[in-house]
């Protein structure tokens, strides 16, 4: 009997030095953005609740079991025009340690194309972020710029020449989200270009 005792209190003994040993980790989501997200963590079998992150904001929790990997889902809530950024990571915590997820915006891209034979002059502006940028286009190519998301850019072509009185001319207005191309066409009388933007997340 004295024996089953002494075995119940090292069971037990040992029960509560295990448990008063569990470390727990830091999760730090960093938001290097203009933005507002909101982020969840999770290591696929427990869902903590959502974190509001402001823009150039930090959010540090605590409560997370180590040696485990855990998976960030972040979106952003203000900022863009049509398309809100999503941003997933995955990162293993160690044991005694911490992990840093960081929010990063992704930049856009303005793709501008020549589809006539004629030089062309593309002016890409936007006050807001002081862009002003002014390349000479050969007939039949093509570039692009990359471009800070969450602006509105004018992008304006001029023909240099191949006319007989006046110019065409042909303007756009981008807004721009992160992680998206917007493709810009010279006009063209005879082919005629797209009244529209294209644009896709690449």
């Amino acid at each position: 009997m004295k024996n089953s005792v002494k075995i119940l209190a090292v069971i037990v003994l040992a029960a509560l030095v295990f448990s008063g040993c569990k470390k727990e980790g830091t999760i730090v989501v960093k938001n290097n953005t203009r933005s507002t997200y909101e982020a969840v963590v999770t290591d696929n079998l427990n869902f903590e609740s959502v974190r509001t992150i402001a823009a150039g904001a930090s959010d540090a929790n605590t409560s997370y079991d180590v040696e485990r990997s855990y998976y960030l889902v972040a979106t952003q809530k203000d900022g863009y025009f049509e398309h809100p950024q999503v941003v997933n990571d995955s990162k293993f915590l160690p044991k005694n340690g911490s992990v840093i997820f960081t929010i990063e915006s992704r930049p856009a891209y303005i793709k501008y194309v020549n589809i006539t034979s004629d030089n062309y002059q593309v002016d890409i502006t936007c006050p807001a972020n002081n862009t002003i940028k002014q390349i000479s286009m050969p007939g039949r190519t093509l570039d692009s710029l990359e471009i800070e998301a969450g602006y509105s850019y004018n992008v304006k072509f001029t023909q240099l020449d191949g006319y007989v009185l006046y110019p065409s001319t042909k303007e756009y207005t981008v807004n721009a989200d992160c992680g998206y191309i917007y493709t810009c066409e010279t006009p063209n009388l005879i082919k005629g270009a797209s009244e529209e933007i294209e644009e896709y997340e690449y």
